[in-house]
């Protein structure tokens, strides 16, 4: 059982459950995916965020209101981790190779000047993969997109610089 908070437009009628996407800048409404939605395990998680995203609600739906109500049931996607031990647990151990990639690379400074995918330097040091497009401001310079494979959830990180195949 989960806490969501319950969109009502300006006429007192509910349309929805509220979710956020583009980092949580975007704020909107479904009726259909609510794993996507915001969600609380318990009403005191709920009430804790419930003033400011009911103010951008209000401004959104011009007028509109939250409530906090219990979601009805829905059905949870499954991390990689344990779609993965499902695996594991019906072939066995031997039978899932695990997949490595070696290459040759170089370090370039900056972004690519193309859009697409690519290996990316982040600011902590790690790898990832990801899309360099032209983001609406501030997000066109020095800003990648990545997804997180586990949850399905896109956000943005701040580059070092992206890897080029050294054939």
């Amino acid at each position: 059982m989960y806490y969501g908070y319950r969109c009502y437009n300006s006429e007192d009628k509910p349309i929805g459950w509220l979710y956020t996407h583009n980092s949580d800048t975007e704020i909107v409404w479904t009726d259909t995916k609510l794993n996507w939605c915001k969600k609380w395990k318990t009403q005191k998680g709920a009430v804790n965020s419930f003033d400011h995203f009911n103010s951008r609600w209000k401004f959104k739906s011009e007028g509109g209101y939250l409530k906090i109500e219990v979601m009805p049931e829905f059905e949870e996607p499954e991390s990689a981790a344990s779609r993965k031990q499902k695996l594991l647990e019906e072939w066995g151990d031997d039978n899932i190779p695990e997949a490595t990639t070696t290459f040759k690379f170089e370090l370039i400074k900056g972004l690519p000047e193309e859009h697409g995918t690519y290996l990316f330097l982040l600011e902590n040091g790690s790898i990832k993969q990801g899309y360099f497009s032209s983001f609406p401001y501030p997000n066109h310079e020095e800003v990648i997109r990545i997804t997180n494979c586990e949850d399905e959830y896109f956000y943005y990180e701040k580059c070092v610089g992206w890897l080029k195949k050294v054939e």
